[in-house]
């Protein structure tokens, strides 16, 4: 399955079909940036854009982490 979650074609499926599941990491990813827009008020833009990057690095690793997820469940049913 690690093969099929790194197809475009394949991931525009499991985006399709789990809308919802990636929407809730966008949502929480937007609410960690108005976090830290609200506890940082007086960042630097330097400072700032250093604190979007580690939080849009990790919306990556969790929207990796859900591809697996699902990747490796619709395999189970083909098993």
């Amino acid at each position: 399955m690690d093969y099929a979650a790194q197809r475009d074609f394949w991931v525009e499926y499991l985006h399709e079909m789990h809308a919802d599941r990636f929407r809730a990491l966008k949502d929480a990813f937007e609410a960690r940036v108005l976090e830290v827009t609200d506890l940082y008020p007086g960042d630097l833009p330097d400072q700032f854009s250093a604190r979007i990057k580690v939080l849009e690095e990790q919306l990556a690793r969790d929207e990796r982490s859900l591809i697996e997820e699902l990747s490796n469940r619709e395999g189970l049913k083909y098993a």
